[in-house]
């Protein structure tokens, strides 16, 4: 209804319900266009990041407290013969980010 109406023209609304869908209907497609752009920006806002050499997400090898693992450290304890679980309490950390330094280095 909307897209068939011009500046001049007099719209007479006998149920308010009509109305208030098509109005319902063009706040649905101006917030989908707004979101749409707002993907657009963001996506090329991170290629142009990527693209300068910017890396997202948590640097890798860190804890939640802040510290770095050592990976001469972790390697060391597993020389000693000490298990992945043993390295993880002795480090104060999980025992994914071992496990993982273990197997790169195998």
């Amino acid at each position: 209804m909307l897209s068939e109406i011009d500046n001049a023209d007099i719209v007479i609304v006998t149920k308010i319900d009509r109305m208030a869908r098509s109005l319902i209907d063009l706040l649905n497609t101006i917030q989908l266009l707004e979101r749409n752009i707002i993907n657009q920006r963001t996506k090329a806002g991170k290629e142009k990041a990527t693209a300068k050499g910017i890396k997202f997400g948590r640097p890798r090898g860190k804890l939640k407290n802040g510290k770095f693992i050592d990976e001469k450290i972790v390697l060391e304890l597993k020389a000693k013969g000490l298990s992945a679980r043993a390295i993880a309490k002795v480090l104060d950390c999980s025992i994914t980010p071992v496990l993982r330094i273990i197997k790169e280095n195998k």
